[in-house]
């Protein structure tokens, strides 16, 4: 109100170019007080107020740019303006008593201002876009009609109606509109905005089935009618409703979007359309950085622009992808939070860090080395310093040895990225294809910052609340009303975040994570929850408000059914499983073999380190050994006691280590190549691998079962001298090893039911006379026939599992010869006048003892005639 005073009066004394001194000390002044330590009321007040000077000043360098001398200058009266006024009725008392009132013009409206409170809020950013939409929803509520805002996600649709509504005091209500609302709910919030005189805006309106659109026009009809007729009350769907004027209904659209249907004619009568295409991101970036206190902020600004232009332009074409408006906010708003925690950091440094945090973690690793080109173009070759999160790496490293998980730099890196996005965004999602390790991060990080909070004091407590939404229907997920339209049923979705909003307790982080395939059926309705609203809007008009430590995370594999419009409000980390790799699980694997099985397995420190490191453990008979002749997978096990024993458990478990190393790289090679048109990854393979080598080595080797209700308490099974083989098969392992081409002949045994984890007493009596060499024979042979009923049956029946073979016999030496990556204690089957395929053998393992090799036999010899 006193910027448009002092503009009027420089209009009419020609004295523009003063006005516009003034403002600008005005605003350098502000600029420097917000640089101060200050308190987050006092700083979101002088940042909403420096918003609004930017915006003064640039309107009135127009002006004087312009040489505007008349107060009707269109480029004047376009200008939301502020006058304190008389009020006009009975103005003889009214003058004499002094009562005046605010009132806000703009173009041909004159509206009144509402004089209410709504708290310590922050203000948009107003662009030329932002102007002309103002000025055609003031006209069409000055004209008693509502505005229609539609455009791409992104655009500010709903953002600009918010803030014309603070402009003007008035309370603006956001509902996100579903295909489930019917036309008694939205009569009820209706009558509730008329009784109130408050603002209704309501996004994705055009997701609401046409029937109830024909409804709802006529209720709209009803109210607009009773605005113009300026009644206290009117007659609403039946029923006397209180009339507060001032009330006004606009709608948001996403034109083109999957789930969206077109207005009936009476109902876009109703509302005057407004186009929101782009706006300017330079101009938003500037204002936003100058309001933060970077002095450097319209060189910054243009950095960050050029930066998601050339991305778009040169990365390649994604669905999880976005170079919108809301990635420059997210830009924005880690870069304020950066500025807080390091004042003293160069703005050029902090705005770069804030650039790599938020987009990094989304790019596939050959678009990561593009973008980092990209920023060092434009901002320079400057080296970062990571954050300093040792404790939070200490309670990491305490998760991930409990969880049986291996710290790699790859998920240790995408662990803290997800972090880093967390901090930025409320809406987060991980995207990437199974057995990437999503949710162990998403665990991983829950445990470390719970490890860090309950040891250390520092970080937050995390719940974890998982949910699959496909698992459930709209009704079971959202809530709904029972055929009468009377009572109300919570969904899952909304009980849950409904107890989250409640954690009274600021430390807790919540977390919300919606596990499964995202689509266009469930997630649009989480519109409003994942924007700067906040909240999650129920089909009975009920409406939920986030907590400040609640967080959404979606674990999905892609998002090519996704809209533009849920893209653009999320955060995303992409986990690609082949940086993984395929040693943390087998490491993994043999950690478990070790905890599942404590008193077969022990696994040694020896073996530990090699497992760790990726070499084999060979003793000082290592290099005697290499100058005889011996080759790749040749090992002597570490640890032989002065009798020249060497402990079983180590020499399996190293066994399967040197052949991991020597053998899994080629598999998975050879699977690439050859077999394009299976779509698993190299991890679904290793892991389908193991989970039958887990079966067999510890139904034979082990002589145990594992069941599946305690792996970490595994049933001993004793082996005597029947033949009761049959009972064997009858429990876990058995299908497997049945599938997997006749399965292997077991030692006759039977269920004991005594208490898990003690030593199997048959164990030395099947290792009797045993040599190590038998030993370390039959853990290949195992590890032999999992590779080929593992991974080489996924291959077709004829030509796939015949190339397999050859394959296989290429890589694994079966005759003696050199050249071959790995030479077992004996060779494989030897197919010649025995059959013609690896996949047609069995192998046959002597019942009771373990002693001499296993051999491999045709499996259709052993069916009986």
């Amino acid at each position: 109100m006193v910027w448009t005073l002092q503009v009027e009066y420089a209009i009419q004394n020609t004295g523009l170019h003063k006005c516009e001194s003034r403002v600008k000390k005005q605003l350098n002044d502000l600029a420097m007080l917000v640089r101060e330590d200050l308190s987050a009321v006092h700083l979101q007040t002088l940042q909403a107020l420096i918003v609004l000077d930017i915006h003064a000043r640039d309107i009135t360098t127009m002006l004087y740019e312009k040489q505007v001398t008349s107060l009707n200058d269109f480029n004047w009266i376009a200008q939301l303006r502020y006058y304190l006024e008389r009020l006009p009725e009975k103005k003889s008392e009214r003058q004499a008593s002094g009562l005046r009132r605010v009132s806000v013009r703009q173009t041909i409206a004159d509206l009144p201002y509402g004089n209410e409170y709504l708290g310590n809020t922050t203000r948009l950013v107003i662009t030329p876009l932002t102007d002309r939409c103002f000025r055609a929803l003031t006209a069409a509520y000055h004209l008693n009609y509502g505005g229609a805002p539609e455009g791409p996600a992104g655009t500010g649709k709903t953002e600009t109606t918010k803030d014309l509504a603070k402009a003007i005091a008035r309370m603006c209500v956001v509902f996100n509109c579903s295909d489930n609302i019917k036309a008694q709910e939205f009569e009820k919030l209706l009558r509730g905005l008329a009784a109130t005189g408050g603002w209704g805006c309501f996004d994705e309106f055009n997701r609401i089935e046409t029937q109830v659109l024909s409804v709802i026009a006529q209720q709209v009809l009803s109210i607009q009618i009773a605005v113009a007729e300026k009644k206290n009350a009117f007659i609403f769907e039946g029923k006397l409703s209180d009339l507060k004027i001032g009330c006004s209904i606009f709608v948001t659209m996403n034109p083109g979007y999957a789930g969206r249907s077109e207005l009936p004619d009476n109902l876009q009568a109703l509302f005057r359309p407004v186009a929101m295409m782009v706006p300017d991101y330079a101009l938003i970036a500037e204002n936003s950085l100058y309001s933060c206190g970077f002095l450097q902020a319209t060189s910054l600004s243009k950095k960050i622009v050029a930066t998601y232009k050339l991305a778009s332009e040169q990365l390649s074409t994604q669905s999880h992808y976005d170079f919108g408006m809301r990635a420059v906010k997210a830009v924005l708003t880690s870069a304020e939070g950066l500025r807080k925690k390091s004042p003293n950091e160069p703005e050029l440094r902090i705005v770069m860090r804030s650039v790599r945090d938020v987009n990094v973690p989304k790019f596939l690793t050959n678009d990561a080395f593009l973008f980092e080109g990209i920023v060092k173009d434009l901002f320079g070759d400057i080296t970062l310093q990571e954050a300093d999160y040792a404790d939070l790496h200490q309670g990491l490293a305490a998760t991930a040895e409990e969880s049986n998980l291996q710290l790699s730099p790859f998920f240790v890196k995408k662990v803290m990225q997800t972090y880093e996005m967390i901090k930025v965004r409320h809406g987060v999602m991980v995207v990437g294809h199974s057995i990437g390790g999503k949710n162990a991060s998403l665990n991983t990080l829950a445990g470390g910052l719970s490890w860090a909070r309950e040891h250390r004091g520092t970080f937050n407590q995390c719940a974890i609340h998982s949910i699959n939404p496909k698992s459930l229907t709209m009704n079971q997920l959202y809530g709904y009303n029972d055929a009468s339209g009377t009572e109300w049923h919570d969904g899952v979705l909304s009980t849950t975040f409904r107890t989250a909003s409640l954690e009274a307790d600021a430390s807790v982080m919540n977390w919300l994570v919606l596990d499964g395939p995202v689509d266009a059926i469930w997630i649009e309705n989480m519109n409003t929850v994942l924007d700067d609203n906040k909240k999650l809007c129920l089909a009975n008009g009920d409406f939920i408000r986030m907590s400040t430590g609640m967080t959404m995370v979606f674990v999905v594999q892609d998002l090519l059914a996704a809209s533009p419009a849920t893209v653009s409000r999320c955060g995303m980390i992409y986990i690609e499983p082949k940086e993984l790799g395929w040693r943390p699980l087998v490491q993994s694997w043999l950690v478990s073999m070790n905890r599942t099985n404590p008193n077969i397995f022990h696994l040694t420190e020896a073996t530990k380190n090699a497992a760790a490191t990726g070499k084999r453990v060979l003793n000082d008979n290592d290099d005697n050994q290499i100058a005889n002749g011996g080759v790749a997978g040749d090992v002597v096990v570490d640890g032989a006691d002065g009798n020249g024993e060497v402990p079983v458990t180590a020499l399996i478990l190293d066994t399967f280590q040197s052949m991991s190393e020597v053998l899994l790289p080629a598999l998975l090679e050879y699977m690439r190549t050859q077999a394009l048109a299976l779509p698993v990854s190299e991890q679904m393979l290793t892991n389908q691998f193991l989970l039958l080598l887990r079966v067999l080595t510890t139904r034979i080797l082990g002589c145990t079962q594992v069941p599946e209700e305690n792996l970490n308490g595994p049933v001993v099974v004793k082996v005597d001298d029947g033949n009761d083989a049959a009972a064997a098969s009858q429990h876990q392992g058995g299908n497997a090893d049945k599938d997997a081409g006749g399965g292997a002949a077991l030692p006759s045994s039977s269920v004991d039911d005594g208490t898990a984890g003690i030593s199997t007493p048959d164990m030395e009596e099947l290792l009797l006379g045993a040599t190590a060499q038998d030993v370390r024979h039959y853990a290949e042979a195992l590890f032999v026939y999992a590779i080929v009923w593992g991974v080489g049956s996924l291959l077709e029946k004829d030509s796939g599992r015949a190339q397999f073979g050859q394959w296989l016999y290429s890589v694994v030496d079966s005759d003696g010869r050199r050249g071959h990556l790995y030479r077992p204690v004996y060779p494989l089957p030897d197919l010649v006048g025995q059959t013609s395929s690896i996949f047609n053998c069995k192998l046959n393992i002597p019942v009771g003892s373990f002693i001499g090799p296993a051999t491999w036999v045709d499996w259709m010899s052993t069916i009986p005639d």
